[in-house]
């Protein structure tokens, strides 16, 4: 847990700058936009991710899981092999969606007069994600994940919100912006390409192959992996796809609002849930590998540890994360456009079913790298049958909020599964009293924050509101070390800001 200490101090500045540019992206882009063109970026996002994992074949988690026995030792091909497997998925995944195409514009022709229009940009963006998620992983498989998070969450970022700008200040045009928009994918995916094969160049050789047991090692897990990543893609997305679609139309305090429309406002709520879930992708990037190296050496004890103290060290900062904003949630929606403000409950929904996600640690990462890696992929697809089904019945009746309840309620039978499923079969569980106790503290300080009267004044409002939940809760953390890895981290942040004090 010390490696994920020390890297993850790094990650979290690099992934708090990332929110940040985040944050201000959001909002820009919410003004930047028609509350159409919000839901068909929305849309096309989703339609990524979830086309992605078809395309990726389990690529990504094959590298990650086989790294450490077949990558890391000597010049075997393999990551020719898994490149040249995801290469064959993802142009299945594209003659897939010619033949899909017709059915899947005809969702919308009635909601958005000009979603058809840019629907094909889907395929040079589902190919540039491919490469991007490929590439990634083998960047995070050789440790560097300080790189990788750079290149995703401030990079990427950076050229994104430029393009924000430019659309909101009519330099450029709509159809403009959405080329740009997913060129961005290809600078990414070009940056991790050249970080990977300079720093491992022998194992993209296409002379060296790989014997005949390993390949049918990993084909066996991409086919498990398969089924479980295009399963948990539809848990993620297939709720913004389905309003776009179902969604009723809703009369808002500036206008009527129709499925596509209400897919714009859900995709800013889902972006703001997701920055609950920073620590998680923090963490993540490094335990990861760990986590793949622990299994391939059998040591029990350290999958134990790290399952135990990621869970609660990113519970920790996913309630202060949710903490902070939701004090401040009606203050934040005033600065989007005011149909924005039927999100705040679909926002806080969504909000706690992360919670819950963070809660449970990296105990997906350990399920999917262990031998019995094959009992996620019989219990995420029918997960992913229950949120179909559930949002199905939710959006009609209840639009955007019975969207969010049904992705909540589907995460929280994939991770009360996970959950069982190791305690019972590896005698695994993360929780102890400090768990609890970081909710208590987080409930606390929510409904003291709430006494607080209005200042008069947003930005007052905010930063008054923002540094009292601070003020509360880091104390309430450091000072009993409820978290060892926190007190650390947050030591190896103020050796950094001031060098030479011990901490």
């Amino acid at each position: 847990m010390g490696i994920i200490a020390k890297q993850s101090s790094w990650n979290f500045i690099i992934l708090y700058l990332g929110v940040a540019l985040g944050v201000v992206n959001n909002f820009v882009m919410a003004h930047a936009m028609s509350p159409e063109e919000l839901g068909i970026v929305g849309i096309l996002m989703s339609m990524m991710l979830l086309g992605g994992q078809i395309a990726l074949f389990g690529g990504a988690q094959s590298i990650i899981k086989f790294y450490p026995k077949l990558g890391k030792e000597s010049a075997t091909g393999f990551a020719y092999f898994i490149l040249r497997n995801t290469l064959i998925s993802l142009g299945i995944a594209i003659i897939t969606y010619f033949c899909i195409e017709d059915l899947l514009i005809g969702f919308y022709e009635d909601r958005s007069s000009i979603f058809g229009n840019y629907a094909l940009l889907y395929i040079p963006l589902l190919t540039f994600f491919v490469f991007q998620e490929f590439f990634g992983s083998y960047v995070r498989s050789l440790l560097k994940s300080v790189a990788h998070t750079f290149v995703r969450e401030v990079l990427l970022r950076l050229y994104q919100g430029i393009l924000f700008i430019l659309l909101m200040t009519s330099v450029i045009h709509f159809d403009v912006f959405l080329v740009l928009y997913v060129g961005g994918y290809l600078l990414t995916a070009t940056i991790y390409g050249i970080i990977a094969i300079t720093s491992d160049a022998k194992n993209f050789s296409f002379g060296r192959k790989l014997d005949r047991k390993s390949k049918r090692e990993i084909t066996r897990f991409s086919w498990a992996i398969f089924t479980t990543g295009i399963s948990g893609a539809a848990l993620g997305n297939i709720d913004v796809i389905m309003i776009g679609a179902i969604a009723p139309i809703v009369a808002s305090m500036d206008g009527t609002l129709d499925g596509v429309d209400l897919a714009g406002v859900y995709s800013r709520m889902l972006f703001m849930a997701v920055l609950i879930l920073v620590p998680l992708r923090s963490i993540q990037n490094i335990a990861v590998p760990l986590v793949s190296r622990a299994w391939s050496k059998k040591d029990y004890g350290d999958l134990k540890s790290v399952y135990m103290k990621s869970s609660l060290t990113m519970m920790i900062i996913g309630v202060v994360t949710f903490a902070g904003i939701w004090v401040n949630i009606d203050y934040i929606l005033s600065l989007f456009p005011e149909h924005f403000v039927i999100g705040k409950y679909a926002f806080l929904v969504l909000a706690v079913g992360n919670l819950i996600q963070l809660s449970l640690g990296v105990n997906g990462p350990i399920i999917w790298n262990s031998p019995k890696y094959i009992v996620s992929s019989i219990g995420v697809p029918l997960l992913a049958i229950i949120a179909i089904v559930s949002n199905y019945y939710f959006i009609p009746r209840y639009g955007i909020v019975g969207a969010a309840f049904a992705t909540v309620l589907s995460k929280f039978i994939f991770n009360l599964a996970m959950y069982l499923f190791l305690l019972i079969q590896y005698k695994m569980q993360p929780f102890t009293w400090r768990n609890m106790y970081v909710i208590g503290v987080g409930v606390a300080i929510v409904l003291l924050v709430d006494l607080i009267p209005d200042q008069g004044s947003l930005v007052l409002d905010v930063l008054v509101r923002s540094v009292v939940v601070l003020i509360l809760f880091i104390p309430a953390i450091i000072v009993p070390k409820i978290s060892a890895e926190i007190n650390e981290m947050t030591g190896n942040v103020l050796k950094r800001i001031w060098p030479g004090k011990s901490f």
